[in-house]
């Protein structure tokens, strides 16, 4: 009686099938390692630059003298706060329509309370108690107009 059956795959389908679940095991690992990854604007300490960034001692001057100084100073914690707007995930507006003039007091009070620090560290602090509160899309916007 002959059996015409082989009872094992051909070498080639062997290899065949091992490179197809090295090539699956890969793009698993990729996939688990990069979706697990953190996504921030900073290095692995949690630290970045900012530029044109003044001195609590400098805000605190510029605001009791007037002029230029503070209107620049102004303009860089508003950019500060709209660079944040265009890269956080589910930001629309952080401050929800804050006016100018409260963002400056709020300035005003955390280099009151901390004097050595830097207006960046003021407005993360800023930004982190405005978060529960925040505009999350354009949308948002309309629904507090309309109330």
């Amino acid at each position: 009686m002959k059996f015409n059956v082989c009872l094992f795959p051909s070498i080639n389908k062997i290899w065949t099938i091992l490179n197809l679940m090295k090539t699956i095991s890969l793009i698993i690992l990729v996939l688990s390692v990069t979706i697990t990854m953190p996504v921030t604007a900073s290095d692995k300490d949690g630290m970045y630059m900012s530029r044109g960034d003044i001195s609590c001692g400098e805000w605190s001057d510029d605001r009791k003298n007037g002029g230029s100084s503070e209107t620049t100073a102004t303009s860089w914690i508003l950019g500060y706060i709209s660079a944040y707007n265009a890269q956080t995930p589910d930001v629309y507006d952080i401050t929800s329509g804050i006016e100018v003039g409260s963002i400056s007091l709020s300035m005003d009070k955390f280099c009151r309370v901390f004097p050595l620090s830097h207006l960046s560290d003021g407005v993360q602090v800023l930004i982190e108690s405005l978060w529960p509160n925040r505009q999350r899309t354009a949308d948002d916007v309309n629904k507090v107009r309309d109330e």
